[in-house]
C-alpha cells in the first residue's frame, strides 16, 4: 500500500520550543491509555536529555524516536485499530516513521551543531525577548537513497513525494533544530491519537 504525503500539511515552524511538554489538554485526554501516554511522554524525555557528545546525542534521538514508533503496536496491544504515522500524509510523522527505521536497521545518525544567536521569549512578542546563543544540532547526513535502501520503502511511497517531504524535513531542522521537529512531530502525532480513540 503506497502512503501518499501530502505536502500542505507541512507544519510552518517560526518558534522553537524552550521546554517542551504535552499541552495539559493533550495529556489529560491521552490518560484514558496509560501505556500510550508513556510512550509519548518518553520520547519527549529522551529529546529533554541533552549531551554534548554527538554520538550519544544521536542515540538519545534513536531512542525518542524509537518510543513514539512503539506508539503503533500499543494501540494493537490495547485492542485499538492501530493508527499509524504515515496514515494521515503528514510530510512531517511519514519523514519521523522511516527515520526510525533507518537509523535503527541501517544506520547511525551524524549530528552536528553549532551555536547560535536566537531570541527567548513570547512568538507573539519579540520586541522583549531576550537574546541568547543556544546550540542547535541537526542530522547532517540526510539522503534520499538511504532511505531507499529500507525493505518495502517502494511499497509505501512515491519517491518523489517522499524526496520533497525529505528536502523539507532537512531543511527545517537545520534551521531550527532535529530536536525541535521530533517535538513537533511527538505533538502531531498525540492529537492524531486523540483524534481516532478519545
Amino acid at each position: 500500500m503506497i502512503h501518499r504525503i501530502d505536502m500542505s500539511l507541512a507544519p510552518v515552524i517560526d518558534w522553537g520550543h524552550v521546554y517542551p511538554a504535552l499541552e495539559d489538554t493533550v495529556r489529560d485526554q491521552l490518560s484514558r491509555y496509560p501505556r500510550l501516554l508513556d510512550r509519548i511522554q518518553n520520547s519527549i524525555t529522551f529529546l529533554l536529555t541533552t549531551h554534548r557528545d554527538h554520538a550519544f546525542h544521536g542515540a538519545l534521538l534513536r531512542a525518542s524516536l524509537t518510543e513514539l514508533v512503539s506508539t503503533e503496536d500499543v494501540q494493537r496491544w490495547l485492542g485499538l485499530p492501530a493508527h499509524h504515522l504515515n496514515d494521515s500524509g503528514s510530510p512531517l510523522l511519514s519523514v519521523s516513521r522511516e527515520l526510525r527505521n533507518l537509523e535503527l536497521h541501517l544506520s547511525s545518525p551524524t549530528i552536528t551543531g553549532e551555536n547560535r544567536d536566537l531570541l527567548w521569549g513570547k512568538a507573539g512578542d519579540p520586541e522583549n525577548a531576550r537574546p541568547v546563543n543556544w546550540e542547535i544540532t541537526w542530522i547532517d547526513d540526510l539522503d534520499i537513497s538511504k532511505f531507499e535502501e529500507l525493505r518495502g520503502f517502494d511499497k509505501k511511497y512515491d519517491r518523489n513525494q517522499f524526496k520533497q517531504a525529505l528536502d523539507w524535513f532537512d531543511d527545517v531542522q537545520r534551521k531550527w533544530g532535529i530536536e525541535e521537529i521530533v517535538i513537533r512531530a511527538i505533538h502531531e502525532f498525540a492529537k492524531e491519537l486523540i483524534s481516532r480513540h478519545c
